[in-house]
């Protein structure tokens, strides 16, 4: 006989595979490499009602929200490869629609900068994105989690920064001249270090931002080394 069991997401008592209230079901699968690689490809079939409130969820409660996705309670919230591909995809095009805007205005400051991002953002993005989680599952490596969980809160990471990035383009309207990476580089460093401080328990807090910090930095200077790269190949 199947032993009773506390529902996870209503506290219904559960003897079965699947929750009488909710139907969420009673055990999940550990999440894992081969299961992040059936959601790649069915996130182009599938979107799921609870992309806004994942967005929401990224905003109040970063690293929290992870947590509860990993631990089972996956079905209010849109998948993480989904909500990546779509936030990247709107911050592509929004940043392509702000460089046009602003050259059909006359300002061509920092143009050639732009264009580079507006080609080849999405390219570079994709490529480092195992880069990025091998660095975070690394200096983390005593959490527990494996590599696969890992990327899990690393793309919500990158899915609000993302979005962050597109919100703050919306300021060259004002000043034209800014360098929009004063303002993204310390946002998205907080941001991720409260993502991994609420995400990770395997120590004390202050340890945690430490090691938070340095793999921002880390994973900042690979996105450097990479662009920079390629400006030289490309000649930009």
């Amino acid at each position: 006989m199947a032993s009773i069991e506390l529902c996870r997401s209503c506290g219904v008592a559960v003897g079965e595979n699947y929750c009488p209230s909710c139907g969420i079901a009673r055990q999940n699968k550990k999440i894992t490499l081969g299961s992040l690689i059936h959601e790649f490809f069915h996130l182009f079939t599938h979107l799921d009602k609870g992309f806004l409130f994942t967005l929401r969820s990224l905003v109040t409660a970063p690293g929290n929200m992870q947590r509860d996705y990993i631990v089972g309670n996956r079905w209010k919230y849109h998948k993480p490869f989904a909500t990546f591909f779509i936030c990247l995809t709107a911050l592509a095009i929004g940043r392509y629609l702000i460089t046009r805007s602003l050259l059909y205005i006359g300002d061509d400051a920092n143009m050639a900068e732009e264009q580079f991002l507006k080609d080849y953002m999405v390219i570079i993005q994709l490529g480092l994105m195992p880069v990025h989680i091998l660095i975070t599952w690394l200096f983390f490596k005593r959490s527990g989690y494996n590599f696969a969980e890992t990327g899990v809160m690393l793309l919500y990471v990158f899915s609000f920064l993302c979005i962050g990035a597109f919100a703050i383009s919306f300021l060259r309207f004002a000043w034209p001249d800014m360098d929009s990476a004063l303002v993204e580089l310390p946002m998205f460093m907080i941001y991720y270090v409260l993502t991994v401080v609420n995400f990770y328990h395997f120590t004390a807090k202050w340890k945690i931002g430490i090691l938070g910090i340095i793999s921002f930095v880390v994973i900042f200077f690979s996105i450097q080394f990479t662009e920079d790269i390629l400006k030289n190949i490309l000649e930009i």
